[in-house]
């Protein structure tokens, strides 16, 4: 039972935010879930670790080694550079912070 209580509201905000007319609703439905529900708090803080953790490996170590480049700034930078020409966003990239991360 706990584990549908805390899967569920998980479930039905992600499927609620791809779709691009209900968003709202999966933003508002996301603040009742936060409040009242506790597992979908849990649930959410290990969602976003696990982003975090494949956000780093993405930028840090699969990027780099595809291009064929050493990782650091350099590499970082090269990748940022070659997205922003092909209109793509990374999350290694968004807002470009590397840049102030690695001054």
């Amino acid at each position: 039972m706990l584990y549908t209580v805390g899967i569920t509201p998980q479930l039905v905000i992600v499927i609620l935010s791809a779709i691009e007319s209900t968003k709202n609703v999966a933003k508002a439905l996301e603040w009742v879930f936060i409040v009242l529900l506790p597992n979908y708090n849990v649930g959410q803080g290990l969602a976003n670790i696990y982003n975090n953790h494949n956000y780093i490996d993405l930028c840090f170590n699969q990027l780099p080694e595809a291009a064929d480049l050493v990782a650091g700034k350099d590499s970082l930078n090269t990748i940022c550079n070659a997205a922003q020409f092909f209109g793509r966003e990374l999350p290694c990239c968004k807002g470009r912070c590397l840049k102030e991360m690695w001054i």
